[in-house]
């Protein structure tokens, strides 16, 4: 999805070539030593290659399948940060109430009581989380389109190949 509009971008580009598989992960492996594609592994299965497609907060990679003359992508977000996150956020809540609550009660130790800090810290840490994950997840989807786009186009150069499709935006 795009930051901006919220809509979907339109299909990673295909790359037609009529190099067999060994040449094209020659190639690829080549462009890899030289540092000018970041990541890259030969994977077994239906994939042929992955290389990393950078993202903001979190990361995604780009895997190639070559079938029938064309190579086709997919960019996936990698899933170990966003759970991790997700736990970390849930998690510092509640010790948030507590150390608000002595914090608050610092200041105001005769007027304040323990369960006050709970009806008005819960909902304002709680009630955003979704708005704040759907922002973060959004700009990660983008980024990582825009990574992966940018990444498909160096792929071609290496392979002297044209693309099927939309390139970089």
């Amino acid at each position: 999805m795009t930051a901006e509009s919220g809509t979907p971008p339109p299909p990673l580009p295909s790359i037609a070539t009529s190099l067999s598989r060994e040449e094209v992960l020659s190639r690829l492996q080549t462009a890899s030593k030289r540092g000018r594609l970041a990541g890259y592994q030969q994977i077994e299965g239906p994939g042929l290659f992955r290389v990393a497609a950078h993202g903001q907060p979190f990361e995604g990679e780009l895997i190639g399948t070559l079938g029938n003359g064309q190579i086709s992508f997919e960019a996936p977000m990698l899933q170990r940060l966003p759970i991790v996150f997700a736990v970390i956020l849930l998690l510092t809540v509640w010790p948030g109430v507590y150390f608000m609550d002595e914090l608050v009660a610092q200041f105001v130790p005769s007027l304040w009581r323990p369960w006050v800090t709970y009806y008005w810290y819960i909902p304002i840490t709680v009630i955003p989380l979704p708005w704040m994950w759907r922002g973060i997840m959004r700009k990660s989807r983008a980024t990582i389109d825009a990574s992966a786009r940018e990444m498909i186009a160096k792929i071609a150069k290496e392979l002297d190949a044209g693309l099927d499709g939309p390139g970089p935006a």
